[in-house]
């Protein structure tokens, strides 16, 4: 059996696919689902630079701090501190996420 075209167009009305309005194709949405996310931009090149020099800072202070409360650098009051261990260790690692956020390729 050949369906006419009205029959055709009410079904395809009715089916659960995303409908969108007749008209130029830049009326369509940008992201549409079961789409990739567009890629992140580049960040310009002082931002970078700005994020590796802390990313250093953070990671330097965190192996201080690190060292100092597992008693291997004396002389302070952090020396022999569990705090200081911990929050030195996490600070450090959160300083090469950062640096390593900054010199990593952005998308193409």
């Amino acid at each position: 059996m050949v369906a006419s075209a009205p029959d055709l167009a009410k079904a395809c009305a009715a089916s659960p696919r995303a409908t969108y309005p007749a008209g130029p194709a830049r009326a369509r949405p940008a992201f549409r689902p079961g789409r990739r996310e567009p890629a992140r931009r580049r960040e310009p090149a002082h931002v970078r630079i700005a994020k590796a020099v802390a990313g250093i800072v953070m990671t330097a202070a965190g192996g201080v701090w690190c060292l100092q409360g597992v008693r291997v650098l004396p002389g302070s009051f952090m020396t022999g501190s569990p705090f200081w261990a911990v929050t030195g260790a996490v600070v450090g690692l959160a300083g090469v996420a950062v640096f390593l956020d900054a010199t990593r390729r952005p998308a193409r």
